[in-house]
């Protein structure tokens, strides 16, 4: 008789446990004093305000964003920590020798992270509501969507720490991609906005596509988007039409649920790359064999991207026109070189990466790739410079250059 797959093993919770208390521990702390410590340093003096009650759950719904901001750090050192041994090739063939499934080993040390991090959210929460209800202004609901929003957002942030754990064989590697991935959407969209409105498009069309197209890309970077806008919060509005200045509502478990649910994916993939991980790998920058050109290519792309915005930045005049494509073209090749080599160093551990033909292959393939897609552009072959936008797309159009504008 067979017996059933187990995907959780006592033994190596407990262990993960004492290694990893210590951060719960500060992240406990550290919430009580910024939360719950906040409401009773409050001053609660009612003829100071329209509405005691509703400033503070608007107080407490503020701190929905911080909550979500603090879960992209403690996704990180949380999946850090709980699989740290990825990192060193020893404690990798330890745990690997284990008569425990990868399965197990992966979903224990995933649902403690889950645990531990719902269970200090909750219990904020909960020393947050007590706080209030003592001074008499309770406010469940608050109390429940800072809950709600933190742990949904740990959720995508911890799934996606826990993919690049597995990918990435170093220690010092894994955070710094993290947080360049995390901010790697919208860093991309502004530099090439940039880039391409000095050649293609023009200022004004520019700030069109911007405007069009830059909350897809800044979504895809909920960090930024945390930081400069926030999670959205609303008004009640009462039946008679006038806002009811007691309550609040947080209007985004729109999209912290879809976070939510690209962490489980994520966290899914990142289960079916370890269970054929090879142990051996630990401490290469990339682990996953089949994902080294991915990394290659990808990284090669994005610095000659930001390596071209970041010289055409410092210039004290701006080209425009085909003096900028020309410029911008040369920037984009020197940034893919540089790139491009500097991924062969962290994929081989050496500075020896510039012989072998299959190097300057590759290197090559890169170049013509960004130079046909920066004639493509300049050349307007998808049409989008020469698009004529319907009537509903138009706000005002600025002749200033003619002294009018209507």
């Amino acid at each position: 008789m067979t017996s059933k797959t187990s995907y959780f093993d006592a033994a190596i919770f407990k262990r993960s446990l004492r290694k990893t208390m210590p951060l719960w521990i500060c992240y406990l702390v550290f919430w009580l004093f910024i939360l719950p410590g906040d409401l009773i340093s409050f001053v609660y003096q009612p003829e100071y305000y329209d509405s005691l009650s509703g400033r503070l759950c608007e107080r407490i719904l503020n701190f929905c964003t911080v909550g979500s901001i603090l879960s992209a750090l403690i996704g990180l050192l949380a999946a850090w920590l709980l699989f740290s041994w990825l990192f060193r090739a020893n404690a990798s063939y330890f745990y690997a020798s284990l008569p425990v499934r990868r399965e197990a080993l992966f979903v224990t040390n995933t649902l403690l992270g889950l645990v531990m991090v719902t269970l200090i959210h909750l219990i904020t929460a909960l020393a947050s509501y007590l706080v209030l209800l003592l001074h008499g202004y309770p406010q469940l609901y608050a109390c429940l969507c800072f809950f709600g929003a933190s742990t949904l957002s740990f959720l995508c942030f911890f799934g996606f720490a826990l993919l690049l754990v597995v990918i990435i064989g170093q220690a010092a590697v894994m955070p710094a991609v993290y947080v360049i991935l995390n901010f790697a959407s919208v860093a991309l969209f502004s530099a090439t906005n940039s880039l391409l409105s000095d050649f293609v498009y023009g200022m004004e069309y520019a700030s069109w596509w911007e405007t069009r197209f830059s909350s897809v890309f800044y979504k895809l970077s909920p960090v930024f988007l945390f930081m400069m806008q926030g999670l959205p919060t609303s008004a009640v509005f009462l039946p008679d039409g006038s806002v009811d200045p007691a309550h609040y509502r947080f209007d985004g478990w729109g999209y912290v649920g879809a976070l939510a649910i690209a962490g489980l994916v994520f966290a899914v993939i990142a289960l079916l790359l370890f269970r054929r991980r090879e142990m051996e790998r630990s401490g290469d920058a990339i682990a996953v064999k089949s994902l080294r050109p991915v990394f290659l290519y990808c990284f090669t792309a994005g610095c000659a991207v930001i390596f071209a915005y970041i010289l055409t930045a410092f210039q004290s005049t701006t080209p425009v026109g085909a003096r900028a494509f020309q410029q911008t073209l040369l920037f984009l090749l020197l940034g893919a070189a540089i790139g491009y080599f500097l991924a062969q160093m962290l994929l081989k551990k050496s500075i020896a990466v510039f012989r072998g033909a299959k190097t300057w292959v590759g290197l090559g393939a890169v170049c013509l790739v960004l130079a046909l897609g920066c004639t493509a552009a300049r050349y307007d072959v998808l049409g989008l410079y020469a698009r004529v936008p319907d009537a509903s797309d138009v706000s005002y159009i600025d002749n200033s250059y003619l002294g009018q504008m209507t």
